[in-house]
């Protein structure tokens, strides 16, 4: 990480979360005087970005949906630790009904995701988000 300039979590989207082996990983990684607290700035001014694959459709994820919030509201906590270490936290990219897409449809998410990773890699950056009134 420390030769980074970006932090990606790939995960499924797991009971509103991540699966446990990354939270471990956060919870061994991410620690005080590292990534945060006093001298904890190893990560500060780096890139954060979640891409995650869910396997309930969009429409589940909205406030009047099945999972009453977006995908983006339940990642909060993701973004607040990221916050805490400094981190430059990005939109998350997010696959909506992974399991039932078409080749067609996995062929664009595959393209879109290239396209995400292709702004990283030619310092065009992809949206901030803006949960603490960032751009």
């Amino acid at each position: 990480m420390l030769n980074h300039d970006v932090l990606v979590f790939q995960h499924p989207f797991y009971w509103y979360s991540c699966p446990p082996l990354l939270k471990e990983w956060m919870d061994r990684v991410l620690e005080y005087g590292f990534a945060y607290g006093d001298d904890g700035d190893k990560l500060r001014g780096k890139h954060f970005q979640q891409v995650i694959t869910s396997a309930g459709s969009e429409a589940r994820y909205q406030s009047d949906g099945l999972n009453h919030f977006t995908i983006p509201q339940l990642l909060r906590p993701f973004e607040q630790s990221a916050h805490l270490c400094g981190l430059i936290t990005h939109a998350p990219w997010i696959m909506h009904g992974a399991r039932r897409l078409s080749d067609e449809q996995l062929e664009d998410y595959g393209r879109s995701y290239a396209d995400l990773i292709t702004q990283y890699v030619t310092d065009r950056f992809p949206p901030v988000s803006n949960s603490f009134g960032g751009a």
